[in-house]
């Protein structure tokens, strides 16, 4: 995913992914184990990748000031942002203090899925819409909690990492019952109409649009 001069295309970018990821999660609920675990690792993995993608591909579009979907342009106040490697640099400074280096490559950057990650480098960078950006990134949802818990088991399959996604999903959703983190995705939150993994791919897509209105 490209930066953009303009949050509509980037926003249909990461949206038609995004409805990718759903459709096979949709899949993998009819499906039963192990093609449900394998799918379901696969979407929480890729959705995981394509928040962070999102988050670094915003940050860096605001340097070529982009139109809005519906709010005008994006404005910077920082005169020393003037390049990618300086959004870059600012952001690794916003994540690991004053004397952090310049990253020089992708492992080097800071983790681009934590979402307090943009709202701090959109003040930094005096982003015109950073009072929208930290509105959109405080909707009540813990998908960007969540997605790295899951994803964390599905890259290291131990009892550790299951048993955090597991306590996680009874914590936060009240989900019971449920002995595999994969049963915890395919299982609808408290009061909930839909699958933890449908809720948190419906939530992701919320904060895209309100951050690129």
């Amino acid at each position: 995913m490209r930066p953009s001069r303009s949050f509509k295309k980037l926003l249909r970018m990461a949206s038609g992914r995004l409805m990718r990821l759903r459709a096979l999660a949709i899949d993998a609920l009819a499906r039963t184990a192990p093609g449900r675990d394998r799918q379901l690792a696969y979407v929480a993995i890729e959705a995981q990748n394509l928040w962070g993608n999102f988050s670094r591909s915003y940050a860096l579009s605001c340097l070529f000031r982009p139109k809005r979907v519906a709010n005008g342009k994006v404005t910077l106040t920082n005169a020393s942002i003037t390049t990618p490697a300086a959004v870059l640099f600012l952001a690794a400074q916003v994540r690991r203090g004053a004397a952090a280096v310049l990253p020089t490559t992708r492992r080097d950057e800071p983790a681009w899925h934590e979402r307090a990650l943009l709202i701090k480098l959109c003040l930094a960078m005096g982003c015109s819409h950073a009072a929208d950006v930290q509105s959109a990134l405080s909707l009540m949802t813990t998908v960007f909690e969540g997605l790295p818990t899951f994803r964390n088991f599905y890259a290291h399959r131990n009892d550790e990492s299951a048993e955090k996604a597991i306590a996680f999903a009874r914590r936060q959703y009240l989900i019971t019952g449920i002995y595999h983190p994969s049963a915890a995705l395919a299982t609808p939150a408290y009061k909930r109409p839909q699958p933890l993994i449908l809720d948190w791919l419906d939530e992701m897509q919320a904060v895209m649009e309100l951050l690129c209105d």
